[in-house]
């Protein structure tokens, strides 16, 4: 600044300056960033006299070569719960290595020169501290990627992997290197589906909650695996309808097949042409094999009205392989899901889910419960354990 400018508590004098600095040397330790530089600078004093200044001598200009000083100051990071930025910024008193000394006068004014160099760097910080508060950027990336976890993730054709992040607790802040770590937990209530798609409405990004201690990756959480009865009916037909019995009494073909819960049990109907033709039902109670890993019908048997039904063409209908059949298919066709859900599960947790953000995970062990029958699916409770954490790079910043 080589125009003129009062002097901090100086009355009528001004001074004007040339000033260059060395590069900055930046420090960070947790959230907190030291900022320290050298200046060089010369400097005029002088007094108004109404509309003139008359010069009062100088430092630092011609054959004497630039002063030096030190100049610093120290910023504190910290995010609000409303994932705001908050800036704390607070400067260090200027360090002079030789003095200001008015030439002519002889009288040292290094002090004022440097008061005045801190009080314009403080006006300046106070600025950005201002400019950190009012910034929404933090806020808008976070409801991004809140938004991107709320979404089903197909871990394989027909299993989705849904999070269902609840609430997000921050750790405290740290730093690595020249950058600083932001740390946040998210609680989530996850849970598999098998079929289609599932639904599920955008909940809102919620406030910050502290977070005691340092976050760790490792969960154990439960896990709804869902298999709808509509989905399963699909796969059955796919093995069951077109398929013929011959019999010594005649032949006949199954035209549809479907799968519901009832109470306890699974009522699994097919629809019959030939020799017979009607509706028949079956049922039997699921049950799901730890050592095969797949979920089976135990005890699969007509209900009584349709052994009331199949009465009236003779015991022969009994003695046929249908209820073989339906059994093994109906094994078969939870099985398929359930066999390598595991597998399925942990290639899912690994992928970028947008651009800069990445899941990264490593699936344990997955034990899977008793099976529950619901009013439109198969619900079998199981428990996850292993590890995964959500990447976000700067791009994705």
């Amino acid at each position: 600044m080589e125009t003129w400018a009062p002097l901090p508590n100086s009355g009528a004098k001004v001074y004007r300056f040339n000033l260059y600095r060395d590069p900055l040397t930046l420090r960070l330790v947790n959230n907190r960033v030291t900022v320290r530089t050298a200046v060089h600078y010369w400097m005029e004093v002088g007094l108004r006299m109404g509309s003139l200044i008359k010069s009062m001598g100088s430092c630092g200009l011609g054959p004497e070569g630039f002063r030096h000083a030190w100049l610093g100051a120290q910023a504190d990071f910290g995010i609000t719960p409303q994932w705001g930025v908050d800036l704390r910024v607070s400067t260090f008193d200027p360090m002079p290595s030789n003095a200001c000394t008015i030439t002519f006068l002889g009288y040292d004014i290094t002090n004022q020169v440097l008061a005045g160099m801190k009080d314009a760097m403080a006006r300046g910080l106070q600025g950005m501290e201002q400019q950190a508060r009012e910034s929404a950027m933090l806020r808008r990336k976070a409801e991004d990627v809140w938004r991107m976890a709320q979404q089903p993730i197909e871990v394989s054709h027909g299993v989705f992997l849904v999070l269902n992040p609840e609430q997000i607790r921050l750790g405290p802040l740290s730093s690595d290197g020249h950058t600083l770590v932001v740390t946040p937990e998210i609680q989530a209530r996850p849970f598999l589906q098998l079929g289609n798609r599932p639904e599920i409405t955008l909940r809102p990004l919620p406030d910050l909650v502290p977070l005691n201690g340092n976050p760790s990756p490792t969960f154990r959480i439960q896990v709804d695996a869902d298999l709808g009865y509509r989905e399963a009916s699909e796969q059955l037909r796919r093995q069951m309808v077109g398929k013929v019995f011959e019999t010594g009494n005649g032949r006949f073909e199954i035209l549809d097949a479907s799968v519901r819960g009832q109470g306890r049990q699974a009522i699994l109907e097919v629809e019959l042409k030939g020799k017979v033709n009607g509706r028949l039902a079956l049922a039997g109670t699921p049950h799901f094999n730890a050592q095969k890993g797949t979920l089976e019908l135990l005890d699969l048997d007509y209900t009584l009205e349709s052994r009331s039904w199949i009465t009236k063409f003779g015991e022969w209908l009994f003695r046929s392989s249908l209820r073989k059949t339906l059994a093994e298919k109906s094994n078969w066709f939870l099985q398929k899901n359930f066999q390598d859900l595991k597998a399925q599960v942990q290639g899912g947790m690994n992928r970028e889910i947008a651009p800069g953000v990445a899941l990264n995970g490593q699936l344990d062990q997955l034990t899977l419960e008793q099976p529950q029958l619901l009013s439109d699916r198969f619900r079998v409770q199981a428990f996850m354990e292993g590890r995964i954490q959500v990447t976000l790079t700067p791009s994705g910043l």
